[in-house]
C-alpha cells in the first residue's frame, strides 16, 4: 500500500472515532447474571472506550459481557497501573474468563499489571494491538513528564523488559500486533513480545488497525484460542 494511501486510512480512521466520540457510541455489552466469556478494553493516550466500536462489532456476537477502563492520560502512570488491576480483579463477579485488549498505551499498562502480580484465574487471554512493549523513542518529545518514562532506556521500560518473562510463566495465549504505518512506535519492532504470535498490518496505521478487518479475524481466532485452552 502506498504512503498516501495509508495516511488517508489513518485519517479517516481518525475522524470516525472523532465521530464515535461525539456521539459517545457504547461499547459496554453486560449479561444479567454472570458471563461465561467477556472482554475488557484498555484505550490508548488521549482516545476513549469509544474508538473501540469497529471491535466490538467484531466481537459482541462471541462473548457474554464486554467493559472499558478508561483514564485520564494526565494521571500517573503508577496510579492508572493500579486502578487498572482494581477493575481486572472486579471483573471475576461479571464473567467466568477474561480477555484483556489495550491499544496504544492500553496495551503497554495491559502488560504491566499482568506482569506486576498474578491477574487471577479468571484472566484467559491478552492482545496488546499498536502498543510501545519496549518503549517507544518517540516519548523523548512528549510534553507530560510522565509520558517520558516510555523511552525505551527509561526506568518503567527497563523494568517491564527485565520482567517480561512472567508473561511466558503465566501460560494464557497472547497476541500482539504491529501495524506498518504506526508512526508513534518507534521502533516498530517494540510492538512484538519475543515467543508469542503476532500480526503484522501491512500498510496500516496506528489508530486505523483498529479499523482494520484482519485485527478482527485475529481476535475471533484469538477467542477460539482462548475456548480451546479452558480449563
Amino acid at each position: 500500500m502506498s504512503t498516501a494511501r495509508a495516511a488517508l486510512g489513518e485519517a479517516l480512521a481518525y475522524a470516525r472515532t472523532g465521530l464515535y466520540a461525539t456521539a459517545r457510541a457504547r461499547v459496554e455489552k453486560n449479561v444479567t447474571a454472570r458471563g461465561e466469556l467477556g472482554v475488557l478494553l484498555v484505550h490508548g493516550l488521549a482516545a476513549s472506550p469509544s474508538q473501540f466500536r469497529p471491535v466490538v462489532k467484531a466481537l459482541e456476537a462471541r462473548v457474554d459481557h464486554i467493559d472499558a477502563f478508561t483514564y485520564q492520560t494526565s494521571m500517573p502512570l503508577s496510579e492508572i497501573r493500579l486502578a487498572l488491576a482494581r477493575r481486572i480483579a472486579a471483573a471475576r463477579g461479571k464473567t467466568e474468563r477474561l480477555v484483556l485488549i489495550g491499544h496504544s498505551l492500553g496495551g503497554l499498562l495491559l502488560s504491566a499489571v499482568l506482569q506486576a502480580d498474578s491477574p487471577g484465574e479468571h484472566v484467559a487471554g491478552f492482545v496488546s494491538i499498536c502498543a510501545p512493549l519496549h518503549g517507544t523513542t518517540r516519548s523523548r518529545w512528549a510534553p507530560v513528564g510522565e509520558l517520558k518514562k516510555l523511552r525505551p532506556e527509561g526506568e518503567l521500560i527497563t523494568e517491564l523488559v527485565r520482567t517480561r518473562d512472567r508473561l511466558s510463566q503465566w501460560a494464557r495465549p497472547i497476541l500482539t500486533v504491529s501495524a506498518e504505518r504506526d508512526l508513534f512506535i518507534v521502533p516498530q519492532d517494540s510492538a512484538r513480545l519475543d515467543g508469542h504470535p503476532h500480526l503484522f498490518l501491512e500498510g496500516c496505521g496506528h489508530v486505523a488497525s483498529l479499523f482494520d478487518p484482519r485485527l478482527h479475524e485475529a481476535l475471533r481466532g484469538f477467542l477460539d484460542e482462548v475456548e480451546l485452552k479452558r480449563p
